[in-house]
C-alpha cells in the first residue's frame, strides 16, 4: 500500500513540474500528451528499478526543457529559470513532507491518508507563488541572463 501511495506522490509532484512550468511560459504541454505521458512512465520505471531520484530529476529537467524550448533559440534560460524555479518549489514541498512523513508514518498509519491532500494544497500555494513572481517573464527581459546567472 505504502509503495502505491509513494507513486501517486511522485505523479503528483511531475505532474506539477509539467502543470506549472508550462503555465510560467505560456505553452501547452497537453498538445504533446503522448511525450508527457511517455516521460511520466520513463521516470516511474526508473525509480522503482533504480530508486535514484537524482536520474529521474535529470531526466525530468532535460525532458521538460525539450519540451519548452523554442526551436529556433540554441538556449532559453528563461524556459530554463522557469523550470528550475518549478522544480525547486516542488522538491522543497516534497523533502518538507518526507521529513514529516518518515517520523509519522511509522506511529500512525493513517496519516499516510492526509499526506496526498496537504501536498497537494502545498503545491497549490507554490503555484501561485509563482504565477506572483513569474520567473519566465523576469528572465525574458534584458537583464535576464543576468538575473539567471546571479540566481542560478
Amino acid at each position: 500500500m505504502l509503495n502505491v501511495f509513494i507513486a501517486v506522490g511522485v505523479l503528483v509532484n511531475l505532474f506539477f513540474d509539467f502543470y506549472a512550468s508550462g503555465k510560467l511560459t505560456n505553452i501547452n504541454l497537453w498538445s504533446k500528451r503522448t511525450k508527457v505521458l511517455l516521460i511520466f512512465l520513463v521516470n516511474l520505471v526508473i525509480l522503482s528499478i533504480t530508486n535514484s531520484q537524482l536520474i529521474a530529476i535529470t531526466i525530468e529537467l532535460f525532458s521538460l526543457y525539450y519540451l519548452l524550448k523554442s526551436k529556433n533559440i540554441k538556449f532559453d534560460y528563461a524556459v530554463l529559470g522557469s523550470i528550475l524555479s518549478t522544480m525547486t518549489v516542488s522538491y522543497v514541498g516534497s523533502f518538507i513532507f518526507d521529513f514529516f512523513d518518515l517520523k509519522l508514518v511509522t506511529q500512525y498509519k493513517s496519516y499516510v491518508l492526509l499526506f496526498l491532500p496537504l501536498e497537494i494544497i502545498l503545491y497549490f500555494i507554490g503555484y501561485k507563488l509563482l504565477k506572483k513572481i513569474n520567473p519566465y517573464r523576469r528572465l525574458s527581459g534584458p537583464d535576464g541572463f543576468v538575473i539567471f546567472i546571479l540566481i542560478y
